[in-house]
């Protein structure tokens, strides 16, 4: 989504993909709930840790790294989310 919440081509891409992914699993008796989840500015919340964390400068510097990073802030959102839904009910 842009900053105003406003869906982007890319967000087009990634729902048609959700979709064919989700059609390709069915068909093979898979059936999972693919949950879209807004990332947007983890890869800078990411930087931000990484370069505050002490790690030596080349290592703070690995591409690896920071999506690792981006990865557990976007993984502990969804949860945090998930804890706020069932504590709101």
């Amino acid at each position: 989504l842009n900053l105003n919440s406003q869906k982007t081509i890319q967000t087009e891409a990634v729902e048609d993909f959700k979709s064919r992914l989700e059609k390709f699993l069915k068909k093979k008796s898979v059936n999972i709930e693919i949950i879209l989840f807004d990332e947007r500015f983890t890869s800078k919340i990411a930087e931000c840790c990484v370069r505050n964390s002490g790690l030596n400068k080349k290592r703070k510097h690995e591409k690896g790294l920071i999506d690792s990073a981006s990865a557990q802030i976007i993984l502990q959102d969804y949860i945090d989310s998930q804890k706020n839904k069932i504590n709101n009910t």
